[in-house]
């Protein structure tokens, strides 16, 4: 597959556990940038701090054009923010981008007095909107 440089606003949702019932309840907006030069992604969210103002997050990574559908390896430009990684297919139906894959989410947990480092991995799966026809607040 061949990828021009594109700009679109998006939805995603995420999916833990093969559950049906979404993290976050309902689509949340994204926007993604893609640069065909030097082959990179990247996918602004917006995050939700306690006790501090929303900011947003850039994940970034390089487009394997080698597998079909295209794949790419999201890493946060915040690790103080969050430390999650993604690896996502990329699809086009000739109209519209769509982009799923595993959400990778580091913690450390403690078993039995003993610190063990874990990953929650979810489910994300993004589709592109029209920004004027969409029901999220843009």
């Amino acid at each position: 597959m061949q990828l021009d440089d594109f700009n679109i606003t998006a939805e995603y949702m995420e999916y833990s556990d093969s559950s049906n019932k979404s993290e976050w309840g309902e689509p949340l907006p994204c926007w993604i940038k893609y640069e065909s030069e030097s082959k990179e992604l990247s996918i602004k969210f917006e995050y939700e701090q306690e006790g501090k103002p929303n900011t947003y997050v850039w994940f970034k990574g390089i487009v394997d054009m080698l597998t079909y559908p295209c794949s790419v390896e999201l890493r946060s430009n915040k690790p103080n923010v969050t430390e999650e990684s993604m690896l996502l297919e990329i699809i086009n139906d000739g109209e519209n981008w769509y982009f799923e894959g595993v959400v990778y989410d580091p913690y450390t947990e403690k078993i039995d007095g003993v610190l063990v480092n874990r990953i929650a991995e979810r489910m994300i799966y993004i589709n592109q909107v029209d920004p004027w026809e969409s029901e999220l607040d843009f």
